[in-house]
Order: C-alpha cells, then structure tokens, then sequence
C-alpha cells in the first residue's frame, strides 16, 4: 500500500507580517492587544427577557416587547447573559417559544 507522503501545513501566523517587532516594550504590547484583540463570544441580551417588575427586562415571559402592543423578539438578544456554550440551542429554543405564543 502507497500512502502519500504528508506535507507540513504552513504556520498559522506569519510572524514577519506582526505590526510590532520582537523588541516592544509592555506599553507598545498594550497598545497592539488593544487595538487588534477580539471577543470570541456570541453576543447576548440587549433585549433581555425578564419579570415585569425587572427594570432591566425589555421582554416579559411570552416575549413581547414591554410597552409595544403586538411585537415580539425571538432570538439570542432575549438571552439575558452568555451561555457556556454555543447559543444556537438556546435560541432555537427561545423561536419555538415564540411560535408556541402564536399559535395557541
């Protein structure tokens, strides 16, 4: 059996394309971190879901917009903090909600 010989994948990162040489000091590392670092979280809740007396709470518990008759919001912003994982599920679960409201 002939198995074809595997080739080293290029580094993820080439190092000579870093805008800041191997020398900064901590204020210019600061600066660089600042300037180019991201989240990697899916962002949640500026339309958190909550009680009625929860000032905070843009949606009640059948989703519907507080203050706005016949609006409903059905999806990841309802979340009122960051899930452990992904929040796809919580979301998907949050839109059969809301179809649950509407129809019954």
């Amino acid at each position: 059996m002939n198995t074809p010989k595997q080739t080293r994948s290029p580094p993820y990162t080439d190092v000579s394309t870093l805008p800041l040489s191997s020398d900064a000091d901590d204020a210019q590392l600061e600066a660089d971190i600042k300037a180019f670092a991201e989240t990697i979280y899916h962002p949640v809740g500026p339309a958190k879901i909550g009680r009625d007396d929860d000032p905070t709470a843009v949606v009640d518990a059948k989703l519907q917009v507080k203050g706005i008759e016949g609006l409903r919001i059905a999806d990841a912003s309802v979340l009122p903090t960051l899930v452990s994982g992904h929040p796809m599920t919580p979301t998907i679960l949050v839109a059969e909600m809301a179809a649950d409201f509407m129809t019954t």
